[in-house]
């Protein structure tokens, strides 16, 4: 496997777990129980700051834009996955909102943060499904291997803090809990 597919696939794996806890937490909330606001507040701040300040931006600038070069017929396909990560940084700030407002009065904003859990879980599992399944295997067929070394170069430099055995600081409780869904090691 190509290391920008490893990383990327690394990197998808902790963001199921994501997925799996939101849509987890929607639940719970939904039976009435309270959920972890402390995690939520680490599951934002990792989407704001590595999500979609380096892991989007880099699929977008290097793979994605080396494969419209390789592929006029990948333009529809990548094209939706670069809607769907602006959609997603909406989502995000609709699910903060929730969450902040759900730190101040959680009785009132239950049914709020249920359902934006439930949506951006959801939209995040679909989005990891339709890059793993086909961007990814579209990619590997269609690159070169000059494409690739380029893209590796790239992408072997990202310091995901979910990812691996480095610096997870502020955000080892989250890993502990994508661990608990059984997804890795990551």
């Amino acid at each position: 496997m190509r290391p920008a597919l490893k990383v990327l696939r690394d990197e998808h794996l902790a963001l199921s777990g994501i997925a799996k806890i939101l849509k987890a937490d929607a639940k719970l909330l939904a039976q009435g129980k309270d959920v972890d606001a402390g995690l939520l507040d680490d599951i934002i701040v990792y989407i704001q700051t590595y999500t979609n300040q380096i892991h989007h931006p880099k699929e977008e600038d290097f793979l994605f834009a080396v494969m419209r070069l390789r592929s006029a017929d990948s333009a529809s396909m990548l094209n939706r996955l670069h809607q769907e990560h602006e959609q997603e940084a909406v989502l995000i700030k609709d699910l903060a909102a929730a969450a902040a407002a759900y730190g101040q009065d959680k009785a009132k904003t239950r049914a709020r943060i249920a359902a934006a859990l439930s949506v951006y879980g959801s939209f995040l599992e679909r989005h990891i499904t339709a890059e793993n399944e086909e961007v990814f295997p579209l990619a590997q067929e269609i690159l070169t291997d000059a494409d690739w070394d380029e893209i590796d170069a790239v992408f072997i430099l990202n310091e995901d803090p979910l990812v691996g055995s480095g610096k997870r600081h502020r955000f080892e409780a989250l890993y502990q809990r994508i661990m608990s869904f059984g997804l890795g090691p990551i």
